[in-house]
Formats: C-alpha cells, structure tokens, sequence
C-alpha cells in the first residue's frame, strides 16, 4: 500500500517542471507576464494550500502547493493560476493592506483583490471552476475594472446587511460578533488562488449557507450575492493578509516590485507591453516612471566631473578615429567615484524611499561609482549599488549629517568625487565639512534651509 502512495504522490519535481513549463508559455504567448514571472523566485512546499505570492525577509516568491497544482485539470487552467499570482504582483495587492486600518476585513479584501486581477484571465487560459469573478455576485452592480477598494466598499455593504438580516455580527458595544475575521493580528503577507470547482483545500471550512430564496426573504437586497459570499470557504480569505511588514518589508518593498515591472518591460519592449489592457498598461506605465530619476543626473554630475581623478575610454560613433579615419572613434570619460548618503530616519517616510532609490539609480545608470551610506544617527551601513535595491534599509532612529561626513573624511584610502545625500532636511546643521564636493536632494517637502551647508539644494518634484 506504502509503495502504491508513493507512486501516485504528488512530485514536487513534478510540480517545479510543469512551474516552468507554465512559464514557458507565458512568455511565448504574454512575454510581459512571462518575464514579470521570471523575476520571481518559485518554491514548492507544503506552506500553502494552493499557489501564493509572498513578501518575506525582503524577497517577493512564489509558493507552489505541489497537489494543488497538479491536481488542476489542464495545463491552461495551471497557466491561468500562475498569471493570476503575477496579477496580484503587478496590481501591488501583495502590499496593500500596508498601512491600512486594524478592522478592514482580510477575508473581504481576498475576494475583491480576485475580482480585480480575474477580469484579466481569458482565452486560452480558463480560470479553475471556484474562481471569484464579477459573476459570482450577479446581482450586487459591480461594475468591470473597477478598484479592489470599490469592489471592497460593496462588499462589506453587503455583508453588513447579510448581518442585520440575520441579526449576527457587531454587538451593540461595537465588538465582533461570532463568525467575524480579525484583522488586527501580524498574519504573513501572501495571496492564495481559489481551488478548482468541488476540490477543497487543507483547512477548508463548511461555512453555515443560506440560499438566495433565504435570504431575500431576510430583506437582502442582492440575494444571489449573499449566497455566494455566504458560501466562499474560509481558506479563502489568507492572501487578505497582506499587511504589516513583519517580514522586514519597509518601503524599499515598492522600489522592488517597481524594478521588477520595469524589468520586464524592458526586456519585452514598448510592442510588448503597450497591448496589454488599459488598466495593466497604465500600471506597467506608473511603474516605469516612478523608476525614472527625477534629476537630469546627466548635467548634474558635471559638477563633480572638474574633480574626477579616475578616467576610462570609450568607443563613440559622433567622433572619428584620429589614426584611421573611421568609426568608431575614442573619447576619454571621466569616471566619477561617489559617495550617496541615503536618510534612513525616522522622519523619512517609507513612501520617499522609494524615489530615493530611483535617484541612486538613476545616478548609477549614468556610469558612476556608487557606494550607499544608510545613514539615521549614526552610518548604519554603506554597500556598493549595482542596479539593485537592497531587501530593507537600517535606521529608523534621529537624524545627524556629521556621521557620513565623517566616515568619508577618515577614510583616506578613498578619494571621493562628490557626495549626494538625500534626506528630508529636519537634522541639525553639520559641524564637519565633507571631504568633496556636496549636492543635497530634498524630498518635496523636505526642510531647506541655511543648516543645508557646504553645497548646493535641489528639490525632488511632487
């Protein structure tokens, strides 16, 4: 019997080659998804019940429930799957819930997030037979494309009056009721898709059901709707967990899954994206230009070039060779070593780090040498960039400019070009002078000031 379990068990080899497989196809038939997929990491475990994104220890993977996966009936159905978690990665539903008030319902905002990123599965992928869509609440006027935080709204309207029908839910002391989620607790931030049609999921839960007839006896006013959300399984509701960052996420996790988007982009080109549907391509667009530099960091790093001691050659085609004649010719390129100090305290907001780091980037496409000083009070820690955005910054405590200029003046194996340093601007003025030349870059409403000393301010825009 042992032997004929083995055989017949779920491989998880099995699922990692039909994963790719998966992949595969996405990119020969929706590059852009396809690529977006392969910047993910992939896993097949028993830590989900079904497929799931999951933002942990500043990395963004996807889990793989090898029975689940392979129990779907089609490989399309598994393709469907698969582009649904890439849905939910692109529509940042993995980070949502950030930020948001302690009551909002995560089993809720589960089923509005699906009725969001469903709408864009269709031929030749074919969603599994359970999988939340505008259809399953025919009556409740939801309308296409519309927002998870809309969809949410009519939600909750309408488990609020499924409530008052039944009496159930929220005492008049205003505590929960029986039966009602909590949203308060630090749950792990993942998205999970709906299992197939009469297929259950480990900890699948048989929820109390009312028919449609019941309910609109009760005075519900979408009652094929009641019925529907009366009967969705409680499993259901995990990747409305996305949430607080306890997985070490702050908010480098936007300038990650921005870089990834773009990534993709990139490698598909503008015809590989720009057919995507409105809503898709508008938020590829938002991704790419929250990348993009605000700083023209071409004209600003002359300032820095009249003291470049480091210079490299490079072939161009605008100059022609002296000795030959010919294209291409050569042209020496100042090669500028620079120091970016990156405030990493606490009155720097998570929503500025990420066009922080847009900045160093933007400054590291340029062709310098950029090394990172994460610094609040004290220099936390320095690293060299190289195109990617770290998984989470040190800091959080006051702010003082003197550590990093410290730093750089006792370091005499190094001769800096110059240093940026984006920050805020609420810190005392510095005391020591930094060792090159200097530019600050505020954040929109950051503090400028004479205490912003020894070198020139420029403001990001709004």
């Amino acid at each position: 019997m042992s032997a004929v379990k083995a055989r017949t068990a779920p491989s998880p080899r099995r699922a990692a080659d039909e994963l790719s497989r998966c992949a595969v196809t996405l990119v020969m038939r929706e590059p852009f998804f396809g690529h977006l997929l392969g910047g993910i990491a992939r896993q097949v475990t028993d830590g989900t019940p079904t497929l799931a994104v999951e933002a942990r220890q500043g990395r963004i993977r996807l889990l793989v429930n090898a029975e689940f996966f392979l129990g779907l009936r089609s490989h399309n159905v598994r393709v469907a799957a698969v582009k649904h978690e890439a849905l939910h990665l692109l529509f940042k539903h993995v980070l949502r819930m950030r930020g948001r008030p302690e009551r909002v319902d995560p089993h809720l905002w589960n089923v509005a997030a699906d009725l969001v990123v469903n709408q864009f599965i269709r031929a030749p992928w074919k969603l599994p037979e359970s999988a939340i869509t505008l259809a399953t609440f025919p009556d409740l006027g939801l309308e296409p494309d519309g927002t998870v935080d809309a969809y949410y709204g009519r939600l909750v309207a309408l488990r609020e009056a499924m409530r008052k029908a039944t009496g159930e839910g929220t005492k008049s002391d205003g505590t929960r009721g029986a039966g009602e989620s909590k949203a308060g607790a630090k749950p792990r931030a993942s998205s999970k898709t709906s299992s197939e049609g009469g297929k259950g999921a480990p900890g699948t839960q048989t929820p109390s059901k009312r028919s449609a007839s019941e309910w609109a006896d009760a005075g519900v006013s979408a009652p094929r709707s009641a019925e529907s959300l009366d009967s969705i399984a409680d499993w259901h509701s995990d990747h409305g967990h996305w949430s607080e960052g306890d997985d070490g996420l702050d908010g480098t996790a936007e300038s990650i899954v921005d870089g990834m988007v773009a990534r993709a982009a990139e490698r598909v080109g503008p015809s590989g994206w720009s057919e995507l549907p409105g809503p898709l391509r508008q938020l590829v667009e938002a991704a790419i230009e929250r990348r993009r530099p605000q700083i023209d960091w071409r004209r600003a790093l002359r300032m820095f070039s009249n003291s470049s001691r480091r210079t490299r050659i490079v072939s161009t085609n605008r100059r022609a060779s002296r000795r030959y004649g010919s294209f291409p010719g050569i042209r020496v390129r100042r090669h500028e070593k620079l120091a970016v100090a990156l405030d990493t305290s606490g009155s720097v907001r998570d929503e500025d780090l990420a066009p922080f780091f847009s900045e160093v980037h933007g400054l590291w496409r340029q062709g310098a040498d950029v090394t990172v000083f994460e610094c609040d009070a004290r220099v936390q820690r320095s690293y060299r960039y190289e195109g990617r955005v770290p998984k989470a910054v040190a800091g959080r405590g006051g702010t003082l400019f003197d550590p990093v200029f410290a730093a750089l003046r006792e370091d005499r194996s190094v001769l800096w070009d110059g240093l940026v340093y984006l920050t805020d601007g609420h810190a005392p003025a510095p005391t020591l002078k930094p060792p090159c030349r200097l530019l600050w870059v505020l954040t929109p409403d950051g503090r400028e000031g004479e205490h912003l000393r020894f070198g020139r301010v420029v403001r990001l825009p709004r």
